[in-house]
């Protein structure tokens, strides 16, 4: 929402030579022109459209544009993604079975759509457009109780009474936009608008007053180390001192708002310093030294096309100009500011120009354009300065600080009813229990009442909170939501990067099962695998004693199929992030830096985790098992593989047989040794279980006890010789079983394969 109304943005042609329309189908709309753009408002709209495409949630979607709209710089760029938010916001809510939430959230995106179209219309010099949306944003975010929004919206439309000279109106809006900011301790919002409220009693010539809300303001913008709301203060103190004619301690002020805009870079707020501190030296009759300064401004003010600046720039020109006597620049200057503030509808500059074209016809002898120019001048100054307004606006300053005193009188007076009530109560305990049996009875029916009465007190303070409770807990499930969609969007990836059953059938070539039971939504244990054919060659060498044979052998083609079972450091959320990181090295090892041994592709990957995530002493890593099934085309299978912590599982003739494996982690650690490269010799029916610990580790069966390794692996023994499908039922109900009604304990990866 583009909250503030600051007259700085450049109205570009939408034809012009030389265009590059974007791609609608991509872009979402017509006639956009990238030729027209800087490369931060291609930044934003190339990385966040790329997001909406892939999101499938339509209220999703639309809070990518909602985004996109509040921090596009050009308004070529955000005004159709505006419009984009205004008509689907507009079409959603023609459905009026939407539920509760969604109901809300598409009437505050069409409250942002229309103030920004308020913006849209304010920079061009269209009040009454502007102000007519500005109210329909306020009338929408009235109704959801949107007060964050209000009190951007009450700021925007005080500005535009402002600007149109409805003093009262605009003090009205302001005070409105000050008291939600104190009630949801919105700092930047409070220092805003003691700013703006500040300078309206200056411009009714309440000095004291002014004085008091700007320099609060000033506190406000220093607390937060807001710069640009800094000079702002700065500026409108050095303004308010030389209303008071005191130049000095006007310019000090002036040049502390310069100095603080040339560090940050601020041109418009440069520009204005730089007219300010004009016109301390014109009211000291130093013209030329003005006349620099007013210059200089003018320049700044029309780099970034401040349509206002600009005005008040030309009026500035023509008084010094009038000054030194060159009636002809006087005029030009004079009747530009003055066309401009008609046509931008601001009062206060049409006041100051008449006012100098009436004293430049005056002493030019042309009377009646003098008298004009004088009548133009006197309905304007009468409208901003007169003496209802000045009281309107006092009595906005009362009623604003009543509302505060009110509150706290009320507090007050809640404090002495309970004090009041306790000391009641505890009299009439002391005076019931002296009475005899008759005025027991009468005792009891008082305390009867009394107590039916708090019951009542009680019952309301109830209703109260429930009604809090089911706000929050609406609140809650609508945030709850939020987080579980991106949560469920992350499997969705993790998914994807596990390997498929296709690709285990298509290039394992053997009977598998595979038992993944993730803890939670996303998993830190994953099971990955990669093929890679490449000729024998590669790997082997020639010495003096090979033969023919062996070389015909060499030639043939080596098929390697690399298998993966491993658990992440940690799981949920966090393991998955370290899931996705280990594949990514793993696949790495293997098809970009061409390591074909387990141990060394596992020594390479903790290398790369070292270097990325274990950098101040963190262990995340991972345990696991990598295999490495060597096919050539006789149709013989070799294994090797690598193993860290994990223990793989052999089951031979009925036997089960644990594999070697390295006591360390696949990441930082106390040991630091080289993995060492393992083999297997298969013979026919062996059955080889790959496995994680979360199946030993779950707590279960009639004690709450961990599952254990030793009763696992008897348990793979037992179904060693049945199909892997029947092994893989029997797995999952086994654990199901045990686990019971407890929680599950960690994620479980169990692999079982037929050699």
């Amino acid at each position: 929402m583009r909250l503030p109304l600051l007259p700085f943005l450049l109205l570009f042609s939408l034809l012009s030579w030389g265009q590059q329309y974007a791609d609608k189908k991509f872009f979402l709309v017509d006639s956009l022109d990238k030729s027209k753009l800087e490369n931060y408002d291609l930044g934003l709209l190339d990385s966040m459209l790329t997001i909406y495409h892939k999101e499938k949630v339509d209220t999703t979607k639309l809070s990518h544009i909602l985004f996109m709209v509040e921090n596009l710089e050009d308004q070529n760029a955000w005004i159709p993604y505006n419009d984009i938010l205004f008509k689907t916001a507009k079409k959603a809510l023609e459905n009026k079975n939407l539920d509760k939430a969604t109901n809300r959230f598409y009437k505050n995106i069409l409250a942002g759509a229309y103030n920004n179209l308020g913006f849209y219309y304010n920079q061009i010099g269209k009040k009454e457009f502007a102000l007519n949306y500005f109210k329909n944003s306020m009338e929408l975010l009235e109704e959801i109780n949107n007060k964050q929004g209000l009190s951007d919206v009450y700021n925007n439309i005080g500005l535009i009474y402002k600007n149109v000279g409805q003093i009262s109106k605009c003090l009205e809006y302001y005070f409105k936009c000050l008291k939600i900011c104190d009630e949801l301790n919105d700092k930047r919002g409070k220092a805003s608008s003691l700013n703006n409220i500040g300078m309206m009693y200056m411009d009714l010539g309440e000095y004291v007053k002014s004085l008091e809300y700007l320099r609060d303001a000033l506190t406000e913008w220093e607390k937060l180390d807001v710069k640009r709301g800094m000079s702002s203060s700065l500026g409108n103190l050095g303004l308010l001192y030389s209303k008071m004619g005191r130049p000095n301690m006007s310019l000090e002020y002036y040049f502390k708002a310069l100095i603080l805009n040339e560090k940050n870079g601020d041109k418009e707020g440069i520009g204005t310093s730089l007219g300010n501190i004009g016109w301390i030296f014109f009211e000291q009759n130093k013209y030329q030294k003005a006349l620099d300064y007013f210059e200089r401004s003018l320049s700044y003010r029309k780099l970034v096309n401040d349509q206002a600046g600009i005005a008040y720039g030309y009026h500035s020109l023509g008084s010094v100009y009038r000054k030194l006597e060159n009636y002809d620049l006087a005029l030009e200057y004079g009747n530009k500011s003055y066309e401009m503030g008609k046509k931008l509808g601001y009062p206060d500059i049409v006041k100051r120009s008449s006012l100098l074209l009436y004293t430049v016809y005056k002493e030019k002898k042309m009377p009646s354009e003098a008298l004009e120019m004088y009548e133009d001048f006197m309905q304007m100054r009468d409208s901003i300065q007169s003496e209802q307004t000045r009281k309107d606006g006092i009595k906005k300053q009362y009623q604003y600080e009543f509302d505060i005193k009110e509150k706290e009188y009320k507090s007050e007076q809640e404090k002495r009813e309970i004090q009041y009530n306790s000391e009641i109560q505890r009299q009439k305990l002391v005076f019931n229990v002296s009475l005899i049996g008759g005025i027991i009875l009468l005792l009891f029916l008082a305390v009867l009442y009394q107590r039916f009465r708090i019951t009542n007190k009680q019952k309301a303070i109830i209703v109260d909170q429930k009604k809090e409770l089911d706000n929050a807990f609406n609140a809650l499930h609508e945030k709850n939501k939020e987080v579980m969609d991106s949560i469920y969007y992350a499997r969705r990836i993790q998914s994807a990067l596990l390997t498929t059953n296709e690709y285990f059938d298509k290039h394992l070539k053997k009977d598998y099962f595979i038992l993944y039971k993730p803890k939670d939504i996303v998993s830190g244990d994953f099971y990955w695998a990669t093929n890679i054919v490449q000729n024998g060659l590669n790997n082997l060498k020639i010495d003096q004693s090979s033969t023919p044979d062996d070389l015909n052998n060499l030639k043939q083609p080596l098929n390697l199929f690399y298998l993966a079972v491993c658990d992440s450091t940690g799981h949920g959320v966090p393991g998955a992030f370290m899931s996705l990181l280990n594949i990514g090295f793993l696949s790495e090892a293997i098809n970009e830096k061409g390591l074909r041994n387990p141990n060394e592709i596992f020594s390479y990957t903790r290398k790369r985790l070292i270097e990325n995530v274990n950098k101040e002493g963190q262990k995340d890593g991972f345990d696991g098992t990598l295999l490495c099934f060597e096919s050539i085309e006789n149709g013989n299978t070799q294994i090797t593989y690598s193993s860290a912590y994990c223990k793989p599982v052999l089951v031979r003739n009925g036997r089960a047989i644990p594999l070697q494996n390295d006591r360390m982690p696949v990441g930082m650690s106390e040991r630091m040794e080289d993995f060492k490269l393992y083999s297997i010799t298969a013979e026919a029916n062996d059955m080889l279980f790959l496995f994680t610990d979360g199946f030993a580790d779950q707590f279960g069966g009639p004690k709450g006890k961990k599952f254990k390794y030793r009763p696992l692996e008897e348990l793979m023994t037992s179904i060693a010789n049945k199909p892997v499908n029947v092994q893989q039922e029997k797995l999952n109900k086994v654990f199901d079983d045990w686990k019971g009604h407890l929680e599950q304990v960690d994620d479980v990866c169990v692999i079982g394969i037929r050699l």
